[in-house]
């Protein structure tokens, strides 16, 4: 139904006047400029008066149906709540608990943040090693020399550093 409906968010909005004055005003420009937003309104108003003109009677009494049958299978019935205390040394150890978990939770972060203010080791080291290579490249391949059809063309390659 609602790709018939492709508007009913909005419709119901506006007729349950949850739209606030300026989306209320916004939306009736919209509805007297496109005429199927237009038809779209007038279809849900027209079922909306149908179901309160034809169906009232007949949906109160099966809602009614409905709710006794419930009320006779205690759905409604209210469980007693069992009220159950606490010994002092469950009170005590939960204590404990909770301050451990507090001082766990402060340490990882304080490990966590320390990591980050660190950098990564492993990346400057690569950085050192590997920019260092890549400089050499390109004068070890100007050494190197192919034959190329009776000619001997020298390879450049640009340095390119590691990130």
């Amino acid at each position: 139904m609602t790709h018939d409906l492709p508007n009913l968010d909005k419709i119901d909005a506006y007729l349950n006047d949850v739209l606030s004055a300026d989306e209320r005003a916004k939306f009736e420009q919209e509805l007297a400029a496109d005429p199927s937003l237009r038809r779209e309104f007038d279809l849900v108003q027209d079922m909306l008066g149908g179901v309160e003109l034809a169906g009232d009677e007949a949906l109160k009494a099966q809602i009614g149906a409905a709710h006794s049958e419930l009320a006779t299978e205690g759905f409604f019935a209210k469980p007693e709540a069992k009220i159950v205390e606490m010994k002092a040394a469950q009170r005590g150890m939960r204590r404990v608990l909770a301050v451990a978990a507090s001082v766990l939770l402060l340490v990882a972060a304080g490990v966590w943040w320390w990591s980050k203010s660190q950098g990564n080791p492993a990346q400057e080291v690569a950085k050192q090693y590997l920019y260092a290579e890549s400089t050499k490249l390109p004068t070890l391949l100007d050494d190197i020399s192919a034959p190329v059809l009776g000619k001997t063309t020298a390879h450049a390659v640009p340095a390119s550093p590691l990130r």
